[in-house]
């Protein structure tokens, strides 16, 4: 028969108790776990919330689905991980079964013991009923619930979330201020995060360059139209990764890093007001926000230089307006300027020197005469300036481009002295001869007085000075400008007694024998300038030579006269013979080549190198006949010298004229002397030297160029047949002139033979009497 169920309680006992501490134990771990889960999943949302609100600074709706989800998930995780588990924890016949995995041997005993407590048991079965229940009694102590049941994985969840839970609570309590903002926000409160990053935006601009105020969050800057304006932007807190600059028209300008960490840019040429703010990190407040208003700042409208030369120089004071100038050092210059806005005051910094002026109130009258007006200063000019005018206006405004004006300072120069006569910076003469020294002194403003002076070469002082007389102006002045004179005078050998002395005599008793001797003359001058300059031309070297020795390098230059004058008619005789040749071949129609151009045009250049050779030998010529004028030696000299003199008083340059050798070589005095007079020969050569270089070779030069101008036909034939009779008279006149230097040279040597004779016979005749006596 089947016995009813009994009910669902155990009677007390070892079994009851191990089935009891197993509930407990289930309850205890599902407790500790959920607790724990939950703990970390609201704390990690929590975390998440801040992270994404504290840096993100998300708006209210997102913070109140933040919100949300924490509600959301705190009931899912409770639900979950409690509710559920607190639910699935067994009865006894399962916890009995739970139990057995302990001693899996016992071959469920304790869940029979449990279930056979659970119902009636029949009376024929109660035996063996109570030696199962007795037997599962018996075990029911030796069961270690540990190995059934581990607390570790549920006390580590749990400490995970009591971890979690500390450290968020630990976090949001250090720092309260944020914590406490944090669950405002996280509840639906606006209450703003304090910024992380803070930026400071600065203008740096020098004083008076920008009129700056500030009015709460407003920065509002005034500066002059063009200026460049820098902006300077530094960030307290956390350093932002980059700073923009925003404007309110939209526009925004990334800023550059600068060196001491924080971020700056230029705003080049402002002409607009502008309203601007910077942004980076999580500043965006747009605090301070700068409003740039633009002013037009004080400028110069006009500008006048009135420079006044000094006294010395003569010269009217010159106005220049709105220009640069140039002035000569020493000068006044007057400064007028004319500002806007009238009440406008500022100085002037000359540079290099960094000098600085005051502009005073002065009279400004401009280029059309009208008077108003202006600012004004003086000053005296030493070296190039530059003139830089910095102005402020009344509300302390400046210029942001100064007005830069140059003023070039002119030196005054010394006098310059050029030697004209004589030719040559080493002369020579011989005792009683004389030195023509002819020199052209100029300045730039107003010439002094010019002296000569000489000394002995071999003194370290000048003995002899005097002045030099002027004789002329030259006729360009008025296109050089400045001062310009020719001075000149004849020096006497003897005249430079006083500049030498024989060493270790009485110059009062011995007579003076300059021969030998080496002379230093130069001439000086000085300018009319406050202190006076001075200057000096190049020295003269002349040397007194004996007769015999002057004579003797007389020869040798004409010596090298006569050669250069054979290879001159050599070289005539084949530009000749050139000349023939073309003509020759050229037909009877005139017609000519393109081979026959280019032969001619050789020609034409072989005739200007004789053209150039005659002139060289005309000069050497000449400049021997000017040493043996001044020399002096014949009677016929002195008339000759004067005539000379008279016909170069013209001369200003001191190139080669042939004018005065020309009226020279033409006048009755050079054939009224000796026949054999040395002043007259030369004169004689240099005549048909002058004929040579100055007519037949021009002449020779001119047809040639006539008949390469033409290009062929009968005129050039023509200008040819011209041009081989000109080459024609060219060799006469060389002949004419070698014959002469020949001349010259039997005449030396005849002279020289008697002067030999002269001295052989002076010597006899002192033997002649030393025998005698």
């Amino acid at each position: 028969m089947t016995a009813a169920p009994r009910p669902n309680g155990l009677r007390a006992g070892p079994l009851a108790e191990l089935l009891n501490r197993l509930r407990a134990r289930l309850r205890s771990n599902v407790l500790l776990h959920g607790v724990g889960t939950l703990a970390a999943a609201l704390c990690l949302w929590i975390a998440f919330s801040f992270v994404a609100d504290y840096f993100l600074n998300v708006p209210r709706w997102v913070r109140f689905v933040h919100l949300g989800v924490f509600s959301g998930l705190g009931v899912f995780v409770a639900r979950r991980e409690l509710l559920k588990k607190f639910a699935a924890v067994p009865g006894p016949s399962g916890l009995a079964l739970l139990a057995e995995r302990a001693r899996p041997e016992l071959d469920s005993l304790l869940v029979s013991a449990v279930e056979f407590q659970q119902r009636e048991t029949p009376e024929e079965s109660a035996e063996r009923v109570g030696a199962v229940v007795a037997a599962a009694e018996r075990v029911a102590p030796e069961l270690d619930l540990a190995l059934v049941v581990q607390r570790k994985p549920a006390a580590q969840r749990f400490a995970l979330g009591a971890g979690l839970f500390g450290a968020l609570a630990l976090g949001l309590g250090v720092d309260a201020e944020r914590g406490s903002i944090f669950l405002q926000r996280f509840l639906g409160s606006n209450t703003p995060w304090p910024k992380r990053t803070d930026l400071d935006l600065q203008i740096r601009l020098a004083e008076g360059q920008a009129r700056i105020e500030r009015d709460g969050e407003v920065l509002r800057v005034a500066v002059p139209r063009g200026i460049d304006v820098p902006i300077s932007v530094v960030a307290t807190g956390d350093q932002p990764s980059g700073v923009r600059l925003r404007f309110a028209s939209g526009q925004d300008l990334m800023l550059s890093p600068t060196a001491g960490g924080g971020f700056g840019t230029v705003l080049r040429s402002v002409g607009e007001p502008l309203e601007f703010w910077a942004t980076g990190g999580d500043d965006r407040d747009r605090i301070p926000r700068v409003e740039l208003e633009v002013l037009d700042p004080p400028d110069l409208s006009a500008l006048t230089l009135t420079i006044t030369p000094p006294a010395y120089t003569g010269l009217q004071p010159v106005t220049v307006y709105d220009a640069d100038a140039r002035a000569l050092v020493g000068s006044t210059i007057r400064v007028g300027a004319k500002v806007q806005p009238l009440g406008a005051r500022g100085i002037v910094r000359l540079l290099p020197s960094d000098q600085v002026l005051k502009l005073e109130p002065a009279q400004f009258t401009d280029a059309d005469g009208a008077i108003g007006a202006g600012l004004g200063l003086s000053f005296v000019l030493e070296r190039d300036v530059r003139l830089r005018f910095e102005l402020r206006d009344e509300s302390g405004l400046e210029n942001p481009d100064p007005g830069l004006i140059a003023i070039d300072a002119i030196e005054d120069r010394r006098p310059e002295l050029e030697v004209q006569s004589p030719g040559r910076s080493d002369v020579e003469t011989v005792v009683g001869g004389a030195l023509a020294l002819r020199v052209l002194a100029s300045d730039d403003f107003g010439l002094g007085p010019v002296r000569w002076q000489a000394r002995e070469s071999r003194d370290e002082s000048w003995t002899i000075e005097q002045e030099l007389p002027r004789v002329g102006v030259p006729p360009d002045r008025g296109k050089t400008g400045g001062a310009r004179a020719i001075h000149f005078r004849r020096i006497d050998v003897n005249e430079l007694s006083a500049a030498s002395a024989p060493a270790g005599s009485d110059s009062g008793t011995e007579p003076w024998d300059p021969v030998g001797l080496q002379f230093v003359i130069q001439a000086t001058a000085e300018d009319t300038s406050e202190p006076p300059r001075s200057g000096t031309s190049v020295p003269v070297r002349l040397r007194v030579l004996s007769s015999d020795e002057f004579l003797r390098r007389l020869q040798d230059r004409l010596a090298t006269a006569r050669v250069d004058t054979a290879e001159l008619s050599t070289a005539q005789r084949a530009a000749r013979a050139r000349a023939q040749e073309l003509l020759l071949s050229m037909t009877e129609e005139g017609g000519a080549g393109e081979l026959d151009v280019r032969a001619l045009q050789k020609t034409l250049n072989s005739q200007r190198r004789v053209g150039s050779d005659a002139e060289a030998l005309l000069r050497e010529l000449t400049s021997v006949a000017e040493l043996v004028l001044y020399a002096r030696l014949d009677d016929s000299a002195d008339a000759l010298l004067d005539l000379y003199e008279q016909a170069s008083a013209e001369r200003y340059e001191q190139r080669f004229d042939a004018a005065p050798w020309r009226a020279l070589t033409a006048s009755p005095e050079a054939s009224a002397g000796d026949a054999i007079g040395l002043t007259t020969h030369l004169l004689e050569i240099v005549s048909i030297a002058l004929t040579l270089a100055e007519d037949r070779a021009v002449a020779a030069n001119v047809a040639l160029d006539d008949a390469l101008s033409r290009g062929g036909g009968g005129s050039t034939r023509e200008a040819l047949v011209a041009s081989i009779e000109a080459q024609g008279q060219v060799l006469t006149e060389c002949e004419n002139l070698l014959d002469r230097l020949a001349e010259w040279d039997n005449l030396q040597s005849i002279i020289g033979l008697t002067r030999d004779l002269l001295r052989r016979s002076e010597a006899l005749q002192e033997r002649t009497v030393r025998y005698a006596k």
